[in-house]
């Protein structure tokens, strides 16, 4: 099983929330890296959907956490995926990492209808953020 975690959104070590803040505490960022995905901006976070042919990217980070089994938990409960009707879904996939090397990570993706949403085209959580 990975103890890599790739996170694309509030996640991220930019951003000052209560689960961010965990994730530094218990994890250990590796470097950036890139899905084959589409983002889209929810709200107060981003979505992405997985897309192996998509000719987008999302970018994000690396994350390593040695009690995984523990940890990731909480983060579980936090992207809500084991509600009755779950907005995202955990997967383990191949990240690109900013080395061009593939790491294979945990990363949460949306679960729900994107067709109301706006594309972050961009792929960049943080910078589309900033704006």
């Amino acid at each position: 099983m990975s103890h890599f975690l790739f996170v694309y959104g509030t996640l991220m070590s930019a951003f000052k929330n209560e689960y961010a803040e965990f994730l530094k505490q218990n994890g250990k960022l590796i470097e950036s890296g890139f899905i084959s995905a589409r983002l889209y901006d929810v709200g107060e976070y981003p979505a992405a959907v997985f897309d192996m042919d998509s000719k987008y990217f999302a970018a994000g980070e690396i994350w390593y956490i040695s009690n995984f089994e523990v940890i990731i938990n909480i983060f579980d409960e936090y992207e809500g995926i084991n509600e009755t009707v779950p907005e995202y879904r955990r997967a383990c996939i191949e990240v690109l990492t900013g080395e061009k090397n593939k790491v294979n990570c945990w990363v949460y993706f949306y679960n729900f209808e994107t067709t109301s949403l706006q594309e972050i085209e961009t792929g960049d959580y943080l910078n589309w953020k900033i704006k």
